[in-house]
């Protein structure tokens, strides 16, 4: 059998595209017999090129639109797999997060949070902006709360029209972006309006990106995309094309790997010593941490640590570390390149048995292994 050249397109993101890069790498290395050929998301005109020459069996990566993929088949047929939500594509099949997920962890975060108010601040050019927006008030609603969208951006649009808006809403406000761009532009406007973050408005944006935080000033809380994943799943439904499969141009979605607390978030409105003890064991979930941990940490004793915990969010602190690593362990159980040991260590149990025990007991019985194979069966 000869070896396949598959193209696989980055992102101008240079860590997406690394990440994507790697999932399909270790496809590659484990099932299929490729040469990988990594290509800058500017070298368009090189891909076309490689495809009218040949020189190309498959391509992985972000489409542009069904019309730049015609011109592609129209140099010469060849098998295409999509990785970006940012566009509507019905001539291929893709592998994109999962946009409504996306927002419902922002949702989640800022209603256990107790923010007075849930804006969401899209882009008119993103597809993938109405569908964030829509899992982030499904959310929000199922806890009784309302979302509001704040008027649709462009890409140079100076969002002066938000002003107003950020100006009257009871505040603390939490501000879902729909990417980090936008969640540094977010910034930029809150501080022209001296409004406080995150103790105003606290700012959740996409996409992970420490470029943004940079030129923001200040670290952006980021809900992580699954770049390693889409690329092997990518490459999965591309390896079916190139053994003859004909593939509908389907759409999988992929899981968020978890949201990443920084700066940009604050306790909200719920009392400040639960805040800083919730934010502590967020951020440090793949730590064996304890409640004396928190005890250390908010430098207040176990018994108003308890009772605090009881009056706001009606959990004790253990069965807040043990909820939220659940939580932790179901999102990571959805990513196929994770093992049972990998997802235990990364919830903050050492031993697989203890992890394997703790998970039964708070899904019915249903262990790990088997709990996994039922999420992919419904998704």
């Amino acid at each position: 059998m000869s070896t396949s050249k598959i193209a696989v397109l980055g992102d101008v993101n240079f860590a997406h595209a690394s990440a994507l890069l790697g999932g399909v790498g270790r496809y590659a290395t484990q099932l299929a017999d490729w040469e990988v050929v990594p290509l800058h998301f500017s070298q368009e005109a090189a891909l076309g090129r490689l495809v009218e020459e040949g020189r190309i069996d498959g391509i992985i990566g972000a489409m542009v639109s069904d019309r730049w993929v015609e011109a592609l088949h129209a140099a010469r047929p060849v098998s295409i797999v999509n990785v970006s939500s940012h566009s509507v594509l019905n001539r291929v099949p893709s592998v994109v997060p999962d946009d409504r997920a996306i927002g419902g962890l922002a949702a989640e975060h800022f209603v256990r949070r107790r923010y007075a108010a849930l804006l969401y601040a899209g882009v008119r050019s993103y597809s993938c902006s109405e569908a964030r927006y829509e899992g982030f008030r499904r959310e929000a609603e199922q806890h009784g709360c309302r979302a509001i969208a704040l008027p649709r951006a462009t890409l140079t649009s100076h969002l002066q029209e938000w002003s107003d808006v950020l100006r009257e809403v009871p505040k603390p406000a939490g501000i879902f972006c729909v990417d980090d761009h936008t969640a540094r532009r977010t910034v930029a406007l809150c501080r022209r309006m001296d409004l406080k973050i995150p103790d105003d408005i606290a700012i959740i944006g996409v996409g992970d990106s420490q470029l943004d935080s940079f030129f923001a000033g200040i670290s952006i809380s980021s809900i992580e995309l699954p770049h390693g994943r889409i690329g092997y799943e990518a490459a999965e439904l591309l390896a079916q094309q190139l053994r003859g499969g004909t593939l509908p141009a389907s759409r999988v979605t992929v899981a968020p790997r978890g949201l990443k607390l920084r700066e940009t978030t604050g306790v909200g409105a719920l009392n400040s010593l639960v805040g800083r003890a919730i934010n502590y064991i967020e951020s440090n979930l793949s730590s064996n941490i304890t409640v004396e941990d928190l005890v250390t940490h908010t430098h207040a004793s176990r018994r108003l640590l308890e009772l605090r915990f009881r009056e706001t969010i009606g959990r004790s602190p253990h069965q807040e570390i043990t909820r939220l690593r659940m939580t932790c362990a179901r999102r990571q159980l959805r990513d196929p390149a994770l093992s049972i040991a990998d997802v235990a260590a990364g919830c903050g149990y050492p031993e697989v048995s203890h992890f394997y025990a703790r998970f039964k007991q708070h899904h019915d019985g249903t262990p790990p292994g088997a709990w996994r194979k039922g999420a992919d069966g419904a998704a």
